[in-house]
């Protein structure tokens, strides 16, 4: 089999396949703050007639802003304890824009686990899960990043679930310029093949989370055949572009030992391409949550690649 159908093969059995929506998003500007050292914008995003799926898209840019824009991009808006002033303020110190949107506004997450929210009204017979619905928004987020920043550098930075999201993001849209994955795990940075002591199988994470992923990897023959071919291709068709992968060496159910295995497993396509330095991996202690170390290391990667 070749990279190209392992990756399709595993794009289509584990997340149900990347969203294909022909309609052409639109923005409206709804609000400008300018200050002596930031600035504020709150766009409307809104993708059909009269509005299929809208959300929020905020942006917060350091002032004066630099000749070369770099935009950090989040799906983490609805979690206030990751797009935190700290996370503004991390990036901005590193001349770096912060942009988020709430990905609920899209797609629910809720407890029962059942496809809802506005995408999946409009479109109920869609195979894609949550994850990739989330990746779809970030797409056309960038997107809109991109008609109203013609120059800027953008990159998908998410954080767990978000992290998965920001991975699949880049892997289905070549126009993001980098990506940044915090402690992703199981169906994110790590390895299917290599699971540490106290990592979250894919059985767990389909049972617990059946609607972020297709409906074929509740089976287990899915899942065993995922396994088997784990995500690699998938990740691999992220280079030559600029990926970080963040993990700490202590949040055990994100499967430490499987990020690591995929980053060696990664470096070659990366090698190949003249890109190696590109691709890293950063570990740190002191847990699963987002910490404002991880934001700086995260705008300097940008700035540093980008």
């Amino acid at each position: 089999m070749s990279l190209i159908d392992s990756a399709q093969e595993f794009l289509h059995t584990c997340y149900g396949g990347a969203v294909s929506v022909k309609d052409a998003p639109r923005a409206q500007l709804m609000h400008q703050l300018s200050r002596m050292h930031h600035g504020l914008e709150v766009w409307r995003i809104a993708v059909g007639e009269p509005e299929w799926v809208s959300w929020t898209l905020f942006v917060h840019r350091p002032s004066p802003q630099p000749s070369h824009q770099r935009i950090l991009l989040s799906p983490d808006g609805c979690w206030p304890h990751v797009v935190s002033n700290e996370a503004m303020h991390s990036c901005a110190q590193e001349g770096i824009t912060l942009a988020w949107f709430n990905r609920l506004d899209i797609a629910h997450d809720p407890p029962d686990a059942k496809r809802r929210g506005a995408f999946y009204t409009q479109f109920p017979g869609s195979t894609s899960g949550c994850l990739a619905v989330w990746a779809w928004g970030i797409a056309v987020s960038a997107c809109i990043l991109r008609s109203q920043y013609p120059q800027a550098k953008i990159g998908a930075m998410g954080h767990s679930r978000g992290g998965k999201a920001a991975l699949l993001a880049a892997a289905s849209d070549a126009q993001l310029d980098a990506v940044m994955s915090h402690n992703s795990g199981t169906g994110g940075a790590a390895s299917l093949a290599l699971a540490g002591e106290g990592a979250e199988s894919l059985a767990q994470l389909a049972q617990q989370f059946p609607h972020w992923l297709a409906c074929s990897a509740q089976q287990t023959a899915a899942q065993d055949r995922l396994q088997q071919i784990d995500c690699t291709a998938l990740w691999a068709r992220i280079a030559p572009r600029p990926l970080l992968i963040m993990q700490a060496h202590d949040d055990l159910w994100a499967n430490p030992l499987g990020t690591r295995h995929m980053h060696q497993v990664l470096q070659p396509t990366w090698h190949q391409l003249n890109a190696a330095p590109s691709l890293r991996l950063r570990e740190r202690s002191g847990g699963h949550a987002m910490q404002a170390s991880d934001w700086r290391a995260a705008a300097q990667f940008m700035r540093e690649f980008c």
